[in-house]
């Protein structure tokens, strides 16, 4: 049997009457909730986990094309794949919002020179990336194309393209922009 007057001391210390009261109506509320919703998202959880382990399969079962994706598209229209990968987009989207932003959620010219620079490519090489990923040419990028402009920066920079396309290839264009 439990030692009941070690328990009453240790109790003694805590001043249990200055706890604030529970009501009905709180404790109905909590039963609720650890009753009947957390049990019902406890079953969901598992079919969550699922859904992302399908997703990641697909993603890892897609064909890998051994053609150049720089060279000139041999195709055209929204049945190509967009070059830059779904993980590339999330790097890229980390990187564009930690940049100066305009109030419509794009970067400016100015904003997206400092940023490039860092890259040490050539500033005509810069310009000639600019051009191609400033698709609307409203001197400014939104994340699509500013993942476009770091995937040609990282390539060149890779020596995965030996020089910045005079056009961009269908396979850089993102599929909204097509």
């Amino acid at each position: 049997l439990p030692d009941v007057n070690r328990f009453r001391s240790s109790l003694e210390r805590f001043e249990i009457w200055k706890f604030p009261k529970l009501y009905a109506g709180q404790m109905s509320t909590l039963d609720n909730v650890l009753a009947k919703e957390i049990p019902s998202l406890m079953k969901i959880l598992p079919m969550v986990e699922q859904q992302r382990q399908q997703a990641a399969e697909k993603e890892s079962e897609a064909p890998v094309s051994s053609s150049n994706p720089f060279g000139p598209s041999q195709s055209t229209g929204s049945g190509v794949p967009w070059a830059v990968t779904a993980q590339m987009k999330v790097k890229y989207d980390n990187m564009f919002n930690e940049l100066k932003l305009t109030s419509g959620g794009k970067l400016t010219g100015g904003n997206a020179r400092d940023f490039m620079l860092k890259s040490c490519l050539p500033q005509e090489t810069l310009g000639m990336i600019w051009e191609l990923s400033d698709m609307d040419k409203d001197g400014c990028l939104d994340d699509e194309e500013f993942a476009v402009c770091v995937y040609l920066i990282e390539a060149i920079k890779s020596r995965a393209m030996s020089e910045v396309p005079t056009q961009l290839p269908t396979v850089l264009i993102p599929p909204s922009k097509r």
